[in-house]
């Protein structure tokens, strides 16, 4: 497959930011579900957006450093 013509690069933070949306979707999902409590919905969009960030951050450094 080819790749795409143009492709959106983020920063960490942003990656951060997109990372917690998507994860207060799962969130409210798995709430749904049944699954988790409405509280836990903050939980698992921090977790999701830090981990964004921090794929991002390292992303980022490993560019660097290289």
């Amino acid at each position: 497959m080819s790749e795409p013509e143009r492709k959106v690069e983020l920063t960490p933070p942003q990656e951060g930011l997109v990372g917690a949306g998507v994860g207060a979707v799962i969130g409210a999902g798995l709430w749904l579900a049944n699954i988790i409590s409405p509280v836990a919905i903050a939980g698992v969009a921090a977790g999701v957006g830090l981990g964004s960030w921090f794929n991002g951050w390292r992303r980022t450094r490993r560019g660097r450093d290289t």
